[in-house]
């Protein structure tokens, strides 16, 4: 699948097990961040994934650039992955190719072209 036949990517639906649309809570964020060194935030947005977040701080959608295709997650986001609540489900579509399915766990990120 190349970026040339695929349009841009959008977040079709956000699914969440407390069903309250958050990816990443401020409080989990912060909890990650004590995890790891660096600007994890800096680092996911050079991947071409910057979060959008809420009036709290917390992360409700994704913006990708043009050229990413959510085939792959960002290694940044597959780390974050165990704080982001279990049963966490993102559905990314383009319009034209078949919707890709992002299933967090966590083991991680589960990535389902459908």
């Amino acid at each position: 699948m190349s970026t040339e036949d695929s349009g841009n990517w959008f977040v079709l639906c956000v699914r969440t097990p407390a069903s309250d649309g958050v990816i990443l809570s401020t409080a989990s964020l912060k909890q990650a961040e004590q995890s790891f060194t660096g600007n994890e935030l800096e680092v996911l947005e050079q991947a071409g994934c910057t979060p959008i977040c809420d009036a709290q701080g917390n992360w409700i959608a994704f913006k990708l650039l043009a050229q990413v295709v959510p085939l792959s997650a960002p290694l940044t986001l597959q780390a974050l992955a165990p704080f982001v609540p279990e049963g966490t489900v993102i559905v990314f579509d383009n319009g034209c190719l078949p919707s890709i399915t992002w299933y967090f766990s966590a083991k991680g990120i589960q990535i389902i072209a459908d």
